[in-house]
């Protein structure tokens, strides 16, 4: 019989337990323990030890390694010692469990650079009276040096800058490579110090001084500063107040900022947030600004603006200004130019070639005087001093050079419109557009359009800087524009019906006025009808010769003015007549000659045909010779050219306001006796050089 009680052999025993034997998760599990509990212990110990070993031992071998990386004498003079605290709420678990190393250390200093010292400037670039630093250690896993804050007590910087060094840049060892490791600041405290900057380059000297406000005032400013120094020998002066901490890890950070500061006599004043004061990006304020003219801006910001009267403006100002990376907007500003109201937008972005500056301005009233600067006329009431070099012995066109030398810095897009013009020289504009665009040192005005004398003066120029002198091109046209009312203070000319059209188109090239004229080619032609000729009114528009030849043919009456026409070719600076002929009252006025812009010499003759009375005076040609200084009018000479011919070819050439004392207009509408006949070969467009038409229509030329 079978025994079932008897063990069965070993190898077909059922596998059970084995208390002698683990399993490999269960070893995996026990050494992580194991190194959990020695790492636990470890750190255990370090706190230990760093607690109670003292750290001002270690002082010599830090300020020996430091000194030794910087190739700058550092100096730890002060306590040097280090606590321990736990992280914030709000932060993770393991931030919070783990305690953070917090630095001490009084009295740090690093010694500047040893030229700096030659020249005079503190033995030390560096002082810190009291630095503490908490460290986050988790982060030093990812490579990251976090300094979760940074508290410095009275600290004194002194930075210096040549134009090939400055004291902040330290050696770097040959075999210096690109560290792995980056550092993050997270918060940044800053009590009472004193900051020292000079900039020779720029002639640039600030001291910058602060201190702690308490209680922060409205709860926002913890810090108030005063500014001194110089910028180019101006004296620089500001005060404003700051936040106190700045929560640089903070991703909606708003940085409080109020400043008030002047440099010579441009004042400006701003308030609102930085999201990063260190980058100086991310602004948000309220800007004013004040200057005696736009062109002193360019020094501050290096934005290239006109030269104006003196302006201040009001308006909103976001975007960053951070030096290689700025791009803002002026927003919505409103303010004034002289005694112009003025408004509009502009925007600065830092492209690569070249900066660039938009802009939209417009102005409700306009003064006309204060566009003085902006065509290089000087707003006070005495004649500016000419430059150096610049004045000619018996010459009287200008001579200053046109200053191009910031063209090339920045690219710009203008608009401007005026819609109402005040004129305080008795020049009756009504309103003024332009669009100016600078495009690599090439200047385009297009269009440039006004209202003047009831009529409108359309115009477009270029002005490109690339070219040694300035290479410069002008077309203008005229249209209907109202003689009598040139001179509205006249009774004489309130029932005149006058009218003027004319066309002028003109390249050059010259660094002035006076060299554009030299070697200018081109043409300009006007017409005109139903006015009069008055020795009176031209010696009131300062045209004395002209005054002096009225004078000679009829006297000192008024005589009516049929019609009139200037025709004109300028050939490399000599100002030809083409045509010049006026039908008046008594006689037909003939005018032939030449001006010469390029020594300011005049031939130029004026032969009357009487068709009325048979006088000695409207039978005898005037000759005028000269210069445009000195003009020498007679009776019967060699031909010559009255210094009226060459105002007038100067006035049509250059500028619309200078064409209007030549003709002036009548008392009544007369009949156009002969008009048709003197105009029949005068109705095409103006040719500008090469073949080309100025923008004058047809039908503006009679």
């Amino acid at each position: 019989m079978h025994d079932d009680s008897r063990p069965l052999p070993a190898r077909l025993a059922p596998a059970g337990p084995n208390p002698g034997r683990r399993s490999p998760l269960a070893r995996v599990g026990r050494a992580l323990a194991l190194l959990a509990a020695l790492v636990t212990i470890l750190l255990i110990a370090l706190v230990v030890f760093v607690s109670t070993v003292n750290l001002n031992r270690f002082r010599p071998w830090i300020n020996d390694r430091v000194s030794t990386a910087l190739d700058r004498r550092f100096e730890i003079a002060g306590d040097l010692a280090l606590d321990w605290r736990r992280g914030d709420d709000g932060e993770g678990f393991w931030a919070r469990a783990i305690p953070h190393p917090e630095l001490h250390a009084g009295d740090l200093r690093l010694a500047n650079a040893d030229w700096a010292i030659a020249e005079g400037r503190p033995e030390r670039m560096v002082e810190v009276k009291q630095l503490r630093v908490d460290l986050a250690p988790l982060a030093l896993l990812e490579h990251t040096v976090r300094l979760r804050s940074v508290v410095v007590r009275e600290p004194s910087v002194d930075l210096r800058r040549e134009a090939e060094r400055n004291n902040w840049t330290f050696r770097k060892s040959e075999d210096d490579v690109s560290s792995a490791w980056k550092v993050e600041v997270r918060s940044l405290e800053i009590d009472q110090g004193h900051f020292v900057y000079s900039d020779a380059p720029q002639q640039l000297d600030l001291a910058l001084d602060w201190r702690t406000v308490e209680p922060p005032r409205d709860g926002r400013y913890g810090l108030a500063f005063t500014l001194g120094g110089r910028y180019r020998k101006a004296p620089v002066k500001g005060e404003g107040e700051l936040g106190r901490v700045l929560r640089l890890g903070q991703a909606d950070m708003r940085f409080p900022a109020r400043a008030a500061a002047s440099v010579g006599r441009t004042q400006a004043e701003a308030e609102g947030f930085i999201e990063n004061p260190l980058a100086l990006s991310g602004i948000d304020l309220k800007l004013k600004v004040e200057a005696e003219s736009m062109a002193d801006l360019y020094d501050i910001t290096g934005i290239v603006l006109p030269a104006t009267r003196r302006f201040r403006t009001e308006g909103r100002l976001v975007g960053s200004l951070a030096p290689d990376a700025a791009t803002w907007r002026y927003e919505d500003f409103t303010g004034q130019v002289g005694a112009s109201d003025i408004a509009g937008r502009l925007s600065y972005a830092s492209k690569q070639p070249r900066p660039r500056f938009d802009g939209e301005f417009r102005s409700r009233q306009l003064r006309l005087a204060d566009l003085g600067p902006l065509i290089g006329v000087t707003p006070d009431a005495a004649p500016a001093k000419p430059r150096s070099g610049t004045a000619r012995s018996g010459k009287v066109l200008p001579q200053n050079r046109f200053d191009t030398a910031r063209w090339k810095t920045m690219d710009a897009d203008v608009k401007f419109t005026g819609e109402r013009v005040l004129n305080d020289a008795s020049i009756p504009l009504a309103d003024l557009t332009f669009h100016a665009v600078l495009d690599n040192g090439r200047l385009s005005l297009d269009p440039l359009d006004f209202g003047l004398a009831g009529g409108r003066v359309q115009a477009s120029a270029t002005l490109d800087s690339a070219q040694a002198p300035l290479d410069v091109a002008l077309e203008l046209r005229a249209s209907r524009l109202q003689l009598a009312r040139l001179f509205p203070e006249l009774e004489l000319l309130r029932k005149s019906v006058g009218e003027v059209n004319g066309a002028a188109a003109v390249k050059t090239r010259g660094d002035s006025i006076a060299a554009m004229l030299a070697g200018g080619n081109g043409e300009l032609k006007f017409v005109t009808r139903d006015g009069v000729l008055s020795k009176q009114l031209l010696e009131l528009a300062g045209l004395n010769v002209g005054s002096y030849v009225v004078g000679k043919l009829f006297g000192d009456k008024t005589v009516a003015l049929h019609c009139a026409l200037i025709d004109m070719a300028l050939d490399h600076g000599v100002a030809r007549m083409r045509r010049g002929e006026f039908s008046t009252e008594p006689a037909r006025i003939d005018i032939t000659g030449q001006a010469d812009f390029r020594d300011e010499t005049l031939a130029l003759r004026v032969k009357p045909d009487a068709t009325g009375l048979r006088i000695v005076s409207l039978r005898t040609p005037i000759d005028i010779a000269g210069t445009f200084a000195d003009p020498d009018v007679s009776l019967d000479k060699l031909p010559l050219l009255l210094r009226a011919g060459g105002a007038l070819a100067l006035g049509l050439i250059a500028a619309p306001a200078a064409i209007v004392p030549l003709i002036v207009p009548g008392l009544e509408h007369q009949p156009e006796v002969a008009c048709a006949q003197l105009l029949a070969s005068g109705r095409r467009p103006a040719q500008a050089p090469g073949g080309g038409k100025a923008a004058v229509p047809r039908q503006n030329l009679h």
